[in-house]
């Protein structure tokens, strides 16, 4: 597959439209509900991060699809300019806070991840194989 490239303005809009396009190809793919529903937010974690956190006026998303003999495997990376603005650190975050669950919850559901930084770019890197409801 050709890959799908899209760039779009760093918003909380934008966040809903990439979703979107992500959930319409991985429903063309068959993929299960758990699969899709892991797919999905762990890409509206990796979303909200940019738009809460870079300091950036726009992102790219670029999806890839692999075939390999475990099956298909979806490969997303959404890039930005480096980061402008760091999250302060803080200890005092109450444990039953919403907020700072993102990178453990996208490193537990993805067969990868990785987040990377350079002077160049910031990418967020997602890699799950697909598993089709027949096949769960």
């Amino acid at each position: 597959m050709t890959p799908i490239s899209k760039t779009y303005p760093v918003s909380f809009e934008a966040i809903e439209e990439a979703l979107s396009a992500i959930q319409s190809l991985l429903q063309d793919l068959s993929s299960s509900e758990e699969t899709t529903f892991k797919m999905v937010t762990c890409c509206r974690e990796a979303l909200n991060n940019i738009v809460q956190h870079s300091g950036q006026f726009e992102f790219t998303s670029k999806v890839r699809l692999f075939t390999r003999s475990q099956g298909t495997l979806m490969v997303i990376a959404f890039e930005h300019l480096p980061t402008v603005h760091q999250t302060p650190a803080d200890s005092s975050m109450p444990y039953d806070s919403l907020s700072g669950r993102g990178l453990p919850i996208m490193d537990a559901w993805m067969d990868r991840f990785r987040l990377r930084q350079t002077a160049q770019r910031t990418q967020t890197l997602l890699m799950k194989y697909l598993i089709s409801d027949e096949h769960h």
